[in-house]
């Protein structure tokens, strides 16, 4: 089912143009990574989408409706999708009191608050800091309570910027966990932006690829399509998985020119802890030149 359709939808802020998507369709019950290097419009897009940012040209449809700039229909729709921040701030007081005041608003009793709050710290991982002080806790912990504060109001649809930027190993497979289980048992939509390239194997089923405010392309099962300017041959179609994608998040551009597939396994370390000189040369002196050896255009490690 379609959830989201976006036409021409253009976003100009001081005379620049940071989004420019000619279209866009996201389907419900998805878990969709957002990806592009920093100035992309991940951001900006992930704003649109909650509904936070309605200064754009274009067409946002949400279920086949039309989102217009109407108070009562914004505050409607802002009910069914929440955005978690990439440096989420927590309130005063206990992380009780900060998980509670969403649902205060929405005049939620006080025994199915307490219900729904005790759900959602156990399922991050939290029950235990119920009672602490929301500014003692660490950067993995005040994201998972950011989205416990998310969860707790059992949005439709859950937009996280960069949720497991700047945490910890083990708060970032926490926070992965928790995301995959809210597509799995409650059909959740989820779009999260990433520069993580593990993330996006490990829990993505659709890749949206953003490059200076355009849409590149859109993926599923992993693969990402990576379309860039300057190394083309034979005017093949170009899938680059693991290696491309890394390189791509640095800012090196490749044309794509052939169906390139690279073991993920034998590129993990490669492109999980080389410099962008050690990459680039593994790119153009290991991978390009054996392009297109065999008839089909594959390259296999």
């Amino acid at each position: 089912m379609m959830l989201y359709e976006l036409s021409n939808v253009k976003r100009v802020q001081a005379n620049q143009t940071i989004l420019d998507i000619s279209r866009l369709p996201i389907e419900a019950g998805t878990i969709y990574s957002l990806i592009g290097p920093n100035g992309a419009g991940k951001t900006t897009l992930l704003q649109i989408l909650a509904f936070l940012d309605t200064d754009y040209q274009g067409v946002l449809k949400f279920h086949k409706k039309r989102v217009r700039n109407s108070t009562k229909q914004l505050f409607d729709l802002r009910r069914r999708v929440v955005l978690v921040d990439q440096y989420p701030l927590l309130f005063t007081g206990t992380v009780w009191k900060n998980i509670e005041f969403g649902l205060k608003v929405r005049k939620v009793t006080t025994e199915e608050r307490n219900e729904r709050i005790e759900c959602v710290l156990e399922l991050v991982g939290m029950t235990a800091f119920a009672q602490a002080d929301a500014r003692t806790l660490s950067g993995g912990e005040t994201k998972r309570i950011a989205l416990a504060r998310a969860l707790v109001l059992d949005p439709e649809v859950l937009l996280c910027d960069e949720p497991t930027a700047n945490v910890d190993k083990e708060n970032q497979e926490i926070i992965l966990n928790i995301l995959a289980q809210m597509v799995k048992e409650k059909k959740k939509t989820i779009i999260f932006s990433t520069h993580s390239l593990s993330q996006v194997q490990q829990l993505a089923e659709q890749t949206i690829h953003l490059d200076a405010g355009c849409l590149k392309s859109t993926a599923s099962d992993g693969t990402i399509f990576l379309p860039t300017t300057n190394y083309r041959k034979n005017g093949q179609s170009v899938i680059f998985t693991k290696l491309s994608f890394k390189l791509s998040m640095a800012g090196v551009e490749h044309q794509n020119s052939h169906l390139l597939s690279v073991d993920t396994k034998i590129v993990d370390n490669l492109t999980d802890s080389c410099s962008l000189g050690q990459l680039s040369a593994f790119f153009l002196e290991t991978i390009v030149p054996e392009v297109g050896k065999e008839p089909d255009g594959h390259l296999h490690f």
